[in-house]
């Protein structure tokens, strides 16, 4: 899939690219898959290179790390590329998966919800080798075990990469662009802030049925 350095973070993370609502924030493309830019919607799957980092901010101001050994957009999940003209959601991503995450007290369990909508905010040009800086809007993610529970909410910076096709997330809590909290925190051996900041690294392999996702002007 090819999207330009999309700037999105936490993640985590699936693709889905669609038409976005008036209120999104993100610069509108020609979004063309395959070197169609037919209007119309094709199905996206993504998978992660390798672990994902998560810090969470503990009580004193610094960062607790957390890992997860891999997260996917599945197949089947409802995740969709948005091709046309000015589309703002380039991708709506839902169903993402993270597995065999850590945290305090051992293994967590995450689950998300919702609709994660990725925009670009950088400019396209009609090469098929931009970078586009964008983000990843309308995070939810929930983790939990016996000892500890807290819910993520928000948006992560990132980045897309249109000449490898692959979705980077790189959140790092630093006050520019979005914004990850965690919020709801229960337990957790007094290690995680309660509405404390969270930074989001890892990145993606994109796969679009129809060819590559490219953005245009």
């Amino acid at each position: 899939m090819k999207i330009k350095h999309l700037a999105a973070g936490a993640g985590v993370v699936g693709l889905v690219l669609a038409a976005g609502p008036a209120f999104a924030t993100g610069n509108s493309y020609t979004v063309a898959v395959g070197g169609s830019s037919t209007a119309g919607t094709a199905a996206v799957t993504a998978t992660s290179d390798a672990a994902l980092e998560f810090y969470a901010e503990k009580p004193d101001g610094t960062f607790l790390k957390l890992t997860c050994a891999s997260s996917a957009v599945p197949s089947g999940s409802g995740s969709v590329v948005n091709k046309g003209t000015g589309i703002t959601d380039v991708a709506n991503l839902q169903g993402v998966t993270f597995s065999t995450c850590s945290g305090p007290g051992g293994t967590l369990n995450v689950t998300t919800s919702g609709t994660w909508k990725l925009h670009g905010t950088s400019t396209a040009t009609s090469t098929a080798s931009d970078t586009i800086q964008g983000h990843i809007e309308n995070v939810t993610a929930n983790a939990s075990n016996a000892v500890c529970s807290f819910t993520v909410t928000g948006g992560a910076d990132g980045s897309f990469s249109e000449s490898t096709q692959k979705l980077s997330v790189n959140e790092q809590a630093n006050g520019v662009g979005q914004a990850l909290t965690v919020s709801g925190v229960s337990g957790c051996l007094g290690q995680i802030k309660n509405n404390g900041k969270a930074k989001f690294i890892g990145t993606y392999t994109t796969s679009v049925t129809g060819g590559s996702v490219n953005l245009l002007p």
